[in-house]
């Protein structure tokens, strides 16, 4: 039974990209022992009791370190060569850069990747009469 829900259309021209993000966080700009802030938003005014703010605030440190967690994983999958740590401070999440590469470790492998990106394939090459020869014995 065919479903007439949707009507399919040929040769419509597909729209260049979409909407996207720019970067948020600075990760590809960081070395070992760099670190950046996140700061947590603040705490309603109209919380007066010392624990409920505490555990307000920790409700949203979390939020934020998850939401940088997110972040960070996101990053890895595109570069591994840089490790981050996170932790809870008293005014946000402090995001660590724990390894990265050495700034020239780092250029020769952007380098390989461009020298491996423009490589184009080498055709075969036909064998010579020398070789002919030899495979013909």
């Amino acid at each position: 039974m065919p479903n007439n829900q949707f009507a399919i259309e040929k040769n419509v021209e597909m729209p260049v990209g979409g909407a996207t993000r720019g970067v948020q966080y600075p990760f590809a700009d960081m070395v070992k022992d760099d670190s950046f802030l996140v700061p947590v938003p603040a705490v309603a005014a109209s919380i007066t009791d010392k624990e409920e703010r505490k555990r307000a605030f920790s409700e949203n440190a979390t939020r934020v370190k998850n939401r940088l967690s997110g972040a960070v994983g996101r990053y890895r999958k595109r570069d591994q060569s840089r490790k981050f740590a996170l932790r809870t401070l008293d005014k946000g999440v402090r995001v660590f850069c724990v390894e990265s590469p050495t700034p020239t470790a780092a250029k020769k492998a952007t380098a390989a990747k461009k020298a491996t990106a423009t490589k184009k394939p080498t055709a075969a090459k036909k064998p010579t009469a020398a070789k002919k020869a030899t495979a013909a014995k």
